[in-house]
């Protein structure tokens, strides 16, 4: 059964139930250039392919799986693969999940997306986040890589961010009758602290 907001809820629930986060909108890389991304290319390419990547070193990677797992993520139940070594998933407030994925050489995507206990995991409800992962395993590696990736070069400094706020679907449909959820506030504390560590990274 589809879960609908009542119309006279309607606006002041999804306001509350939007989810927001900080994208870099002005940013230097370490090879000298300077970007200035519009917000029609966040808006365009950011639910669909992640345009900056974390990173750790590959030697880490095991280490990053269990700081994940002790702070509530778990291996997801539906998933498709893209090729990464392992993928993780934690729910975040409703109808929320951040989803994980960790590849070979150290680089990993993160986004945000409509959980998969609803239909609507399927559909575009969803962005690539590029500071929550970070605010997870920062206890165990506290350096902050991110990857420009049509530039292939790296962020060393931000000027300016977009505040991004993605709009949840109006219906949510469970994929089982009874789901039982957990609400976790997201971490965006942690900007000023995962600014304050960010610097190149070597591969």
């Amino acid at each position: 059964m589809a879960m609908e907001i009542p119309p006279e809820e309607r606006e002041l629930k999804l306001e509350t139930w939007y989810y927001e986060t900080y994208i870099p909108r002005s940013f230097t890389l370490d090879n000298g250039e300077h970007v200035e991304l519009e917000a029609s290319e966040i808006e365009e390419k950011m639910s669909s392919e992640p345009l900056f990547l974390l990173y750790i070193p590959p030697d880490r990677i095991n280490d990053l799986r269990e700081a994940l797992k002790s702070r509530g993520f778990h291996e997801p139940v539906l998933h498709v693969s893209k090729g990464e070594v392992y993928s993780l998933v934690k729910r975040l407030r409703e109808p929320w999940e951040l989803h994980v994925r960790v590849y070979e050489g150290g680089f990993m995507e993160a986004e945000v997306e409509v959980s998969r206990e609803y239909v609507e995991h399927l559909g575009p409800y969803r962005v690539y986040v590029v500071y929550e992962a970070f605010s997870y395993y920062s206890h165990v590696y506290d350096k902050l890589h991110v990857l420009y990736k049509p530039s292939r070069a790296w962020v060393i400094s931000v000027k300016e961010h977009f505040r991004v706020k993605v709009r949840p679907p109006k219906l949510l449909t469970p994929w089982k009758p009874i789901v039982a959820s957990a609400a976790a506030a997201t971490a965006l504390g942690m900007l000023a602290y995962a600014l304050s560590r960010l610097e190149r990274g070597v591969e």
